[in-house]
């Protein structure tokens, strides 16, 4: 007659059933905590890594590139004024100066005035600082009044200022027949170097 099979004891059946399911327990938890790893603490650094992310180096590279082209630009640009000859940089500068040139003004209408056998008898001038244009041209307003001579010679003064090197609009002409005296309202051009220098940047 075969023996009883004995009650197996109830911790000894749980420790078998624990070494059955620990393996997989283990490995559930194992994917648990790499899954976990990952999201918290992998993507938040891969991220700015990724496309449009904040370390994403194709917005750099592009860039640089862009960068790299206007200095090239830049070089041949360089290159080709060193090629210019002196004396139609000189004729570049009186058209379109760096500065206002105020003196420079008075002298150059005087000489037309006096050219003409006319006395320039008043001069006003007044920079436009608020108006400049994206490369830095800003413009002068220039009043002036010239006297003597005839009507004639009147009309050559201002051919003479229109065909100057220096750039002038005329806006304005006042005449007062008896006394031959004229007034002129003028308008010139200038670069500011500083102005041309913070709009390219």
């Amino acid at each position: 007659m075969a023996a009883p099979i004995a009650n197996q004891d109830p911790r000894e059946k749980m420790a078998a059933q624990l070494a059955v399911w620990l393996p997989v327990i283990t490995g559930i938890l194992a994917v648990a905590f790499a899954a976990a790893g990952y999201f918290l603490l992998l993507v938040p650094k891969i991220g700015p890594l990724m496309a449009g992310g904040e370390y994403d180096f194709t917005t750099a590279r592009a860039q640089i590139a862009d960068d790299e082209a206007y200095v090239g630009k830049m070089k041949n640009a360089l290159t080709a004024f060193a090629k210019i000859d002196a004396e139609q940089k000189l004729q570049v500068a009186s058209i379109m100066p760096t500065e206002a040139d105020i003196p420079g003004l008075f002298v150059q209408l005087d000489d037309i005035a006096r050219s003409n056998k006319m006395l320039l008898r008043s001069i006003d001038t007044a920079v436009d600082e608020k108006n400049v244009s994206p490369l830095g041209r800003k413009t002068v307003r220039i009043s002036i009044g010239v006297e003597g001579g005839t009507y004639d010679q009147f009309k050559v003064f201002l051919t003479d200022i229109e065909r100057s090197m220096r750039i002038f609009d005329v806006q304005q002409v006042m005449f007062t027949p008896p006394g031959g005296n004229y007034g002129l309202v003028l308008r010139t051009y200038f670069i500011d170097k500083k102005a041309a220098a913070a709009a390219k940047k």
